[in-house]
């Protein structure tokens, strides 16, 4: 890779129209439900791009995110999205 996965992910626009549309950004700091990360992770496998336009749950033609690193990701974005969090950190308080 090229480029910073973390760059490419905090603060930075959706290529989803739907998601710009919404104000979404890819992740969100201390919003999991304005991240279009998290949202595209907890899309209902049978939900249709008709009803929402965000496309189809990732990741993609695989089983869902077992319910505990879903539960990480959403309280790491909650908590802020820090780049170089502690693996000892838990909560969901958000610390800009």
């Amino acid at each position: 890779m090229t480029t910073d996965a973390y760059t490419t992910l905090i603060g930075q626009a959706p290529d989803n129209t739907q998601a710009k549309h919404q104000s979404m950004v890819r992740v969100k700091p201390c919003d999991p439900a304005g991240s279009f990360l998290y949202v595209k992770l907890t899309l209902p496998e049978s939900q249709a791009d008709s009803t929402t336009g965000f496309g189809s749950r990732m990741p993609a033609s695989n089983p869902s995110l077992p319910a505990e690193q879903l539960q990480g990701i959403h309280d790491w974005i909650a908590r802020g999205a820090h780049r170089d969090e502690p693996d000892d950190v838990s909560g969901t308080t958000c610390v800009p």
